[in-house]
């Protein structure tokens, strides 16, 4: 994407100095600052999993369970 920023020249210096004195061009210290402002929005990882790679994280978190049937229901 481009964007073209109009600065007034009495701001233009300011704008300058801050990037070089951190040994940024403009432009790398502009996106700098959007990143910070809109963060990346975070990838959904359930889709870069397998069914298997989800069943193991929840394989054995269960196993003092009783889950048989009751034998006499009502009794």
């Amino acid at each position: 994407m481009n964007v073209t920023v109009e600065i007034p020249a009495d701001r233009a210096t300011r704008f300058q100095e801050q990037p070089h004195a951190r040994g940024l061009t403009v432009n790398r210290w502009l996106l700098e600052i959007a990143e910070q402002s809109a963060p990346a929005l975070p990838v959904n990882e359930s889709q870069k999993r397998t069914l298997a790679e989800i069943c193991a994280k929840v394989r054995g978190l269960a196993d003092d369970l009783d889950c048989s049937r009751d034998p006499s229901p009502g009794a």
